[in-house]
Order: structure tokens, then C-alpha cells, then sequence
């Protein structure tokens, strides 16, 4: 398959819930910058189809771990309207294929963050409330076997994302020492805290902002955007009920029906 063939064909398996096996449509020399073009090409593609920008995601964003990765930045997508749920949401079974989940914060913007060289006062300072949030995660690639490069190709796995009650932005060092915990069905299966994303949320939106202007799709007040996980996504599957809680700024949940 040509590479201009492939941002169609992830859109058409995100569509119908299907899965693509990676080694029959993705070159073996995918490298990260021909990735990022794919990407782009499926994001004019949603937004043809009537999708409309909601804001920015940050991937692979515990600086821990990146070079173990092989990469020296953490990876970034969009999020759409289609994509918000609230707290409490039940998905049916056809809104997902192989689903995932992580705790992160939902930051919402108050201000237009379109520069590549803001400083982290001006970011925290265009920021209108934080919420807990859960993103689902739901590659397009069977069993989750892509490459970094299948992930940022596929709009690094968005999916949904749910937001609790948002609050008034709380003291930096309160928020850059946030602890997470998420259970699944009342046991807890992933505890982490903000080190993970980034060293905090403000610093993950820093980055992302200026990744996001950078490549001409910069973040506009009333965007929301997700902070990286705070530990490492867990699989669900149908009749889980999930739930991530960040003492001192709330919770939110969604069940898989």
C-alpha cells in the first residue's frame, strides 16, 4: 500500500471498528517525519468528514522513558468534538474494538496558546480549570502491534476522552505533585502521579503547544487538552466499570456496556 492510501485506511477501520494487520499496509522504513505526514493527511480527512478540532493530546510523555524509546520528545495528536464524553458515560459495545485506558488531567484553555516559544507562566496563565479525566485509547492496529510510527500515524490511538467536574487551576506545585489511582470494577489496577506526564500537566501543555503550533494546528481558547498519562494505560474490555481518582482535585468514570 502507498502512503497515500494509508490515512484513508485508518480512518475506514476507526470508522468500523476494524482492525489493520501493520505489516500488510505500513513501508518497514516508516520513519517518525513521514509518520507525522500520515497524520496530518487523516486529520484533514476527519475534519472533511465533519470533525471539528477540540484540542491537542501528548504521547509517550514520561520523559523517563523516552529514550529508551529511541525518541527525544514525547508525540502528539488532536482531539475532536465527536471525542468528549462526561463522567459516567456508558460506551456500547460497537464505540470500541480493543480498548484502553489512562488517568490524565483535562486541562481547558481560557486563552490561544498559538506560539512556539511560550514560557510555562504564560501557559498556566491561559489555563480556564483542570478535571480528571480518562482517555480511551483504541489502536487501529491488531493487537496493538504497531510501531511508534503506525501510533502517530493512527492520531496516536485518540479514541475518547471523559472529563469530571473541572475545577479552578490549583497552586503549580500542588498540580506537579498530583497522584493518580484508577480502579477497574473497585480494585485498583494503576497508581502514578504528574512526573509522568511530562514533570507536570503545565509543562506537557508547554510542549505541546509549541509542537502544535509548530506544525500549523496551534491550540485556541475553550480547546481542551490531555496531559499524558500518569501511568501506563491498562486494557478493559465490555462490562468493566473504571474509575481514576486524583485526591484533592476529584474523579471521573465510564463503563464499557
Amino acid at each position: 500500500m502507498t502512503l497515500s492510501a494509508l490515512p484513508a485506511t485508518i480512518l475506514s477501520a476507526w470508522q468500523q471498528r476494524t482492525r489493520i494487520a501493520p505489516l500488510s499496509v505500513l513501508p518497514a522504513d516508516l520513519g517518525l517525519e513521514a509518520a507525522f505526514r500520515v497524520q496530518d493527511q487523516l486529520l484533514d480527512l476527519i475534519a472533511r468528514d465533519g470533525g471539528v478540532m477540540a484540542g491537542g493530546k501528548i504521547g509517550l510523555s514520561d520523559r523517563r522513558n523516552l529514550a529508551a524509546l529511541g525518541l527525544d520528545q514525547p508525540v502528539s495528536g488532536l482531539l475532536f468534538r465527536h471525542m468528549r464524553l462526561d463522567t459516567g458515560h456508558v460506551l456500547a459495545a460497537p464505540d470500541y474494538a480493543q480498548p484502553r485506558v489512562e488517568g490524565e488531567i483535562c486541562l481547558t484553555l481560557a486563552a490561544d496558546l498559538d506560539r512556539e516559544d511560550l514560557t510555562e507562566r504564560e501557559v498556566a496563565e491561559a489555563i480556564a480549570a483542570i478535571a480528571p479525566a480518562i482517555e480511551i485509547v483504541d489502536s487501529r492496529w491488531q493487537d496493538w502491534t504497531g510501531s511508534i510510527p503506525a501510533v502517530i500515524a493512527e492520531n496516536v490511538s485518540a479514541s475518547y476522552y471523559v472529563c469530571g467536574q473541572p475545577i479552578a487551576l490549583p497552586d503549580l506545585d500542588q498540580l506537579a505533585s498530583l497522584e493518580m489511582h484508577m480502579t477497574v470494577d473497585g480494585k485498583v489496577v494503576a497508581s502514578g502521579d504528574a512526573q509522568a506526564a511530562y514533570g507536570s500537566p503545565v509543562k506537557a501543555l508547554q510542549w505541546l503547544a509549541s509542537n502544535l503550533a509548530q506544525r500549523g494546528r496551534p491550540l485556541k481558547a475553550g480547546h481542551q487538552v490531555m496531559s499524558g498519562a500518569f501511568a501506563r494505560m491498562h486494557p478493559v474490555q465490555s462490562g468493566q466499570h473504571i474509575t481514576v481518582e486524583f485526591p484533592g482535585i476529584g474523579a471521573a468514570e465510564v463503563t464499557f456496556g
